[in-house]
């Protein structure tokens, strides 16, 4: 129990630094020689999504080996400590995306109906999903089935993605912009945000 307890522990401490980070990004001049760029944003909001994954992985493993007696006020507290970082993110992406908007042509979002070869995407029937952790799963399976697996361009699957969400699920992204590499972090991001949400609804 010592060592999965020394794991937490140690994925904890990885977890609030990567928070820091992201914090002193944001508190950063937006003008200046030393201002941050859209890259060190992504990097660090990567990061984080990393760290609070293998965050959640030890937590679990935690929860599966203390007493009955001590794992809600355990999960509470957790609880506590994983939506103050979690808001940090939510911060850094949304002054990811107030700083760079402008760099972002405007159509890019509408021309990217287009794969990158210049086909243009097929429209699938979709589900939305607003940001309800209840209905993250049944959301998920579905999206995973008709994008997530299939062999489409991780640009368009991300594109597929922006489209379905509402809300503060999409408020959640709308700091990354339309690469590869983000689409894999998006989709990072949104199960660590309510995959975990949802096991906490469910344990309460």
């Amino acid at each position: 129990m010592e060592k999965i307890k020394g794991k937490r522990t140690a994925a904890k401490i990885w977890l609030t630094r990567a928070a820091n980070t992201l914090q002193e990004l944001i508190d950063a001049s937006p003008t200046g020689p030393e201002s941050p760029t859209q890259g060190e944003f992504e990097a660090a909001i990567g990061e984080f999504t990393s760290r609070l994954h293998a965050f959640d992985v030890a937590q679990e493993n935690y929860e599966g080996v203390i007493s009955e007696e001590d794992l809600e006020a355990e999960i509470t507290e957790v609880a506590v400590y994983r939506e103050g970082v979690s808001k940090t993110r939510v911060r850094a992406v949304e002054s990811s995306s107030r700083r760079f908007r402008a760099a972002t042509p405007a159509a890019s979002l509408a021309g990217s109906t287009s794969s990158s070869s210049g086909v243009r995407l097929p429209k699938l029937q979709l589900p939305s999903f607003a940001g309800e952790a209840m209905e993250w799963p049944s959301f998920w399976e579905q999206f995973e089935i008709a994008v997530h697996l299939t062999d489409v361009d991780e640009v368009n699957k991300f594109t597929y993605l922006k489209s379905c969400l509402k809300g503060e699920a999409s408020r959640a992204i709308e700091g990354l912009s339309l690469t590869r590499a983000n689409y894999n972090i998006a989709v990072d991001l949104l199960k660590s945000r309510y995959e975990r949400r949802e096991l906490l609804v469910v344990a309460h």
